[in-house]
């Protein structure tokens, strides 16, 4: 998915299918992409955010793109309370690796109101 916005194009998700990744899908969408944007004269290519050490961060930075901080604001739902909910927080692993081992089915129809409950 790209967005264009000024002298940007914006990448902020692109997936391929898993059955194909041996072939290296996303390095075709994303050189498409930049084709496009140059020939459609942007001057930028912002590959969108990702963790820093993460599968996505390292598949940005072979392309041998520039680190940009984002800074964050959180509200929490409780005043006084700092809000913080990071992937990377080892507090959470045990439920992220129990997400990964769940059926797909199972996570289509509980994954919603995951979300919302995060979210919200």
């Amino acid at each position: 998915m790209c967005l264009c916005f000024r002298e940007t194009l914006l990448v902020p998700w692109a997936s391929s299918s898993r059955a194909y990744f041996s072939l290296c899908p996303n390095n075709l969408l994303y050189w498409e992409m930049i084709r496009w944007g140059c020939e459609q004269g942007y001057r930028r290519f912002d590959f969108g955010r990702s963790s820093p050490q993460s599968g996505t961060y390292h598949f940005k930075k072979q392309w041998g793109s520039s680190e940009e901080p984002l800074h964050w604001q959180c509200l929490s739902r409780k005043p006084g309370q700092v809000a913080t909910l990071h992937a990377d927080d080892p507090k959470y692993r045990w439920l992220i690796q129990a997400w990964r081992r769940l059926p797909l089915s199972l996570t289509k129809v509980v994954g919603p109101w995951v979300r919302g409950q995060v979210s919200s």
